[in-house]
């Protein structure tokens, strides 16, 4: 019975390999045009983003923020960050630093979710960006705001204007001739 009924099952596989449709290349071919086609019929109808009708500001230091050339960096910024703080910008007003850093760089995103992790702790660090709801935007420079004598890497604020930088600094004008560490707040 071995053999008979291995003859039984190679005729039942041969009978159900003629029911099978045969897969021409011209199917194939026809299936991948139609696919293409389908394709590109759907980003058509996707609309387009609206294009910028105008460019991005550029955000210029105010009057009476004096720009340095050179400026000591933290050695464990330059040894994360290294040549990217040449492009880094520092300037100075009375007791107060900024430091500008570039927009769509990894210093920028850094510094300003580390300022958010201070003020979501409640230390006192405020960071606002010009995005929706204080988000940052990615395509405008973060500005760090501290006082000289502390160092940028105490910076108490992450934003992107300088009018907030400037509020703030007169905001922690009676702090600091307090004595006290800056409580930066943003009034809505």
């Amino acid at each position: 019975m071995g053999w008979i009924g291995w003859g039984l099952y190679a005729v039942r596989r041969a009978s159900r390999r003629s029911r099978r449709r045969s897969y021409s290349s011209t199917h194939w071919l026809t299936e991948l045009i139609n696919y293409y086609a389908a394709k590109s019929a759907q980003k058509q109808q996707q609309p387009q983003a609206p294009a910028r009708s105008k460019p991005r500001p550029k955000l210029v230091a105010p009057e009476g923020f004096q720009a340095h050339a050179s400026w000591e960096w933290a050695e464990s910024d330059l040894d994360y960050y290294r040549y990217a703080t040449e492009a880094w910008k520092a300037y100075t007003f009375e007791h107060w630093g900024v430091i500008e850093l570039p927009a769509g760089k990894d210093a920028g995103n850094i510094f300003f979710s580390i300022l958010k992790l201070h003020e979501e702790d409640g230390r006192g660090s405020l960071a606002h960006g010009a995005g929706t709801a204080g988000t940052m935007d990615t395509g405008l420079p973060v500005l760090l705001l501290f006082r000289i004598d502390d160092g940028y890497s105490d910076a108490f604020a992450a934003v992107q204007s300088w009018n907030i930088v400037q509020k703030l600094i007169e905001q922690n004008r009676p702090v600091r001739e307090a004595g006290k560490y800056p409580r930066a707040t943003l009034s809505r």
